[in-house]
């Protein structure tokens, strides 16, 4: 699970080998909410997984004073996480082979920590300005 803060580039992580489900989420959501102490809200922008939609993690939320902004179905385009994960992978897997999933994971890890020397790249990436097409009218 991962989010990352558009602004600064920071991103949170949570790294699990069990699968992603609303037990996970409220964690995640601890993990955020660690990253920004001080932040009397934060916002978080989700997909829509049906964990993200459980009443435990919107009380969760709404106890570490979190709120849960839903993108529209099908639209990984809007969201952020997406484009980082593309990015990670290109740059993790592309012509690599881990002979261990600790090593994957590790790398991982190093990726994360050394967020900041692909920074440029990332700020292309990772923008908040999307174009609006308007629809012609026939």
């Amino acid at each position: 699970m991962g989010a990352l803060n558009p602004i600064n580039l920071n991103p949170t992580a949570l790294v699990t080998e069990s699968n992603c489900d609303q037990e996970a989420m409220k964690v995640f959501l601890k993990e955020i909410r660690k990253e920004y102490p001080k932040a009397d809200i934060i916002h978080a922008i989700l997909d829509n997984a049906r964990y993200h939609y459980a009443e435990s993690v919107k009380e969760e939320a709404k106890r570490l004073k979190i709120k849960l902004v839903f993108l529209p179905p099908y639209c990984p385009n809007l969201n952020l996480i997406e484009r980082l994960w593309k990015f990670l992978k290109k740059k993790l897997k592309k012509n690599k082979f881990y002979d261990t999933f600790e090593k994957f994971i590790n790398a991982i890890y190093k990726f994360f920590k050394n967020i900041k020397q692909h920074k440029k790249e990332l700020k292309r990436l990772l923008t908040l300005n999307f174009e609006i097409i308007q629809s012609e009218s026939v």
